[in-house]
């Protein structure tokens, strides 16, 4: 907020500063330059002032509409896994199979896992994006953390009867990154892959080591929905959803992808978007420099 505060206070300078500019000029060429036209002036400035007018006008809108749709969006993301909890508590209450009990025990943690993974999302996004916060460096094996990944998200996967392939360099070393953050952002392109990619479709995923930069590859392709050619350098804006993406999956945020950039970046990294349009998939490539 601070620096779009101090953003906004130098272009109304800069626009004072302009509307004096423009007065002097127009008082001198007055004095100055026979038969110069005293109107010719004040009408450029009134059209350039409708023009700019009109884009900050369009602008707030534009606004005004991403806070709407975010605002929506995360009610539906809340309410889906609190919903989940007040369903399985009901069942808890009264179910005397004690497997029975423990399997929706398991659910309600799950669901309130994904609350506290919310929580984490908005948190990040509200707080000043100036302000970095810190990131403990470890050591630890990515491929474990991609295990764990699939194994969290079995159930979807096997309810779609999508097929996970899953390749790794041999001899891959343990990785130094925030072990947190660095798995908040797999996640975020699993999750996706597993989303938009249609029932009986696949998902590649593949972790090696670039020793020319002595860097970390993965590498993540499904044969999902797929992402138009036009639509593939916004796809990191926050809050920006395609089309595609909106109709197949209406609670999305429109900011995992941007906060998966964030994380990576910090890293340090890189991350490159591929696809070869509707309906033939789409894969993320990004690479994360061995921490020192």
């Amino acid at each position: 907020m601070a620096v779009r505060a101090v953003n906004f206070s130098v272009f109304t300078s800069m626009a004072g500063l302009l509307i004096v500019g423009v007065n002097w000029f127009n008082d001198y060429a007055i004095e100055n330059v026979v038969s110069f036209p005293s109107w010719l002036v004040p009408l450029l400035s009134g059209i350039c002032v409708v023009i700019v007018g009109f884009i900050t006008m369009k602008k707030l809108r534009e606004a005004d509409i991403l806070k709407y749709e975010f605002i929506n969006n995360i009610s539906h993301k809340f309410r889906t896994p609190l919903t989940h909890i007040r369903w399985m508590s009901e069942e808890l209450r009264d179910e005397p199979d004690l497997q029975i009990r423990n399997r929706e025990v398991e659910q309600i943690q799950y669901a309130t896992m994904r609350l506290f993974e919310l929580t984490n999302i908005v948190m990040d996004v509200a707080r000043n994006s100036e302000v970095e916060s810190i990131y403990n460096i470890t050591s630890f094996d990515v491929r474990e953390v991609v295990k764990n990944m699939i194994e969290a998200h079995n159930d979807q996967i096997s309810r779609k009867h999508l097929v996970v392939h899953i390749n790794y360099e041999p001899n891959l070393p343990l990785i130094n990154a925030d072990k947190t953050r660095l798995q908040f952002a797999i996640q975020i392109l699993l999750e996706n892959s597993i989303v938009y990619t249609p029932e009986g479709g696949k998902i590649d995923i593949s972790v090696r080591m670039d020793h020319t930069t002595n860097s970390f590859v993965f590498f993540i392709k499904d044969s999902g929905i797929g992402i138009g050619r036009d639509d593939i350098p916004k796809l990191f804006e926050k809050f920006f959803r395609t089309a595609n993406a909106r109709l197949a999956d209406t609670e999305g945020m429109g900011i995992g992808l941007f906060m998966a950039r964030k994380i990576i970046q910090r890293h340090n990294g890189n991350i490159t978007v591929d696809s070869g349009g509707q309906d033939k998939g789409t894969s993320f490539t990004f690479t994360i420099p061995q921490q020192k």
